[in-house]
Order: structure tokens, then C-alpha cells, then sequence
């Protein structure tokens, strides 16, 4: 065989080479792409579990509040943010503002259960019988913070 042949040989063994790796560069490269959407997707479905495990977080809190308020209680406003409850409302007594107190404590569901403020309105009693206005907080033990550390990360 002459080296011209050789060369030819070669050179033909070459191409094919260079052809076969193009056509891994191009299924690499589908990879990437395949890769990124998979990342998408794991991203979408976390935030979707996030959200629905957030969703008891108000169911938790309005299973708690009728176990929680005694007759002659009324709660006007109830706001809840970041596992914190805040609760203003009216009572016709000392004694059912303090039933409620105590009744939240014994729960497991509430923690650091803290009454701010108890303004007597005994002059101008209430069409319901309330006599005290109140204001009170508490911590849900059970509330559910999603995880968007990767979020925060992706920068999204």
C-alpha cells in the first residue's frame, strides 16, 4: 500500500471520527437542554408542594378558634402572618377573657400566648353584653413556613 493510500485512509478515518463527534456534541448538548427543563420542573413542584402544605396553616388556625372561645367571647378580627395570630375581640366578662387565656395555653396548637391590651367599657355596654375589648397574640406551633431557600438562590 502506498503512503497516498495511507493518507487517504487516514484522512477518511478522520471524517468519520469528526462526524461521530458532532453527533455526540449535538446529543450532549439535547442533555443540557433536557437537564434545565428537568431543573424547571423540580422547581415548579416544589413550589406547588410548598404552597400546598401551607394551605392547613388556616385550616389549623380556624379548627383551633372554636375549641378555643368560650360563650360570652367575640372575636372581631383575627389576622394571621407568619405562624403569628393576632386576635381583637369583645367579652362580656373578666372571667371568659381569662377562660379563653387559659384554654389557649392548654392547647397544643398555640404557643406564647400574650394578651396586649383589655380596655373595660363598662359605661357603654355593648348591644351583645360585651364589656372589654381585647387584644391578643399567639404563635401557631404546627405553621408551616414554605422552603424557598433555592428560590432566593435562583434569584426568581
Amino acid at each position: 500500500m502506498s503512503s497516498q493510500q495511507q493518507l487517504t485512509n487516514q484522512e477518511a478515518r478522520n471524517a468519520r471520527l469528526e462526524s461521530e463527534i458532532q453527533i455526540l456534541d449535538k446529543k450532549l448538548s439535547e442533555f443540557s437542554k433536557k437537564k434545565l427543563a428537568r431543573d424547571e420542573l423540580e422547581h415548579r413542584l416544589m413550589l406547588v408542594n410548598s404552597l400546598q402544605t401551607q394551605r392547613n396553616n388556616t385550616t389549623l388556625l380556624f379548627n383551633l378558634l372554636p375549641e378555643v372561645t368560650p360563650d360570652g367571647v367575640v372575636l372581631d378580627s383575627v389576622s394571621l402572618k407568619k405562624g403569628k395570630v393576632s386576635v381583637e375581640g369583645r367579652s362580656r366578662s373578666n372571667a371568659q377573657l381569662a377562660s379563653l387565656l387559659a384554654l389557649l395555653e392548654a392547647k397544643p396548637g398555640a404557643t406564647d400566648v400574650q394578651i396586649h391590651s383589655i380596655i373595660n367599657n363598662d359605661k357603654k355596654e355593648q348591644k351583645d353584653g360585651a364589656v372589654n375589648s381585647f387584644l391578643l397574640t399567639f404563635e401557631l406551633s404546627e405553621f408551616v413556613t414554605p422552603d424557598l431557600s433555592k428560590e432566593v438562590k435562583r434569584g426568581s
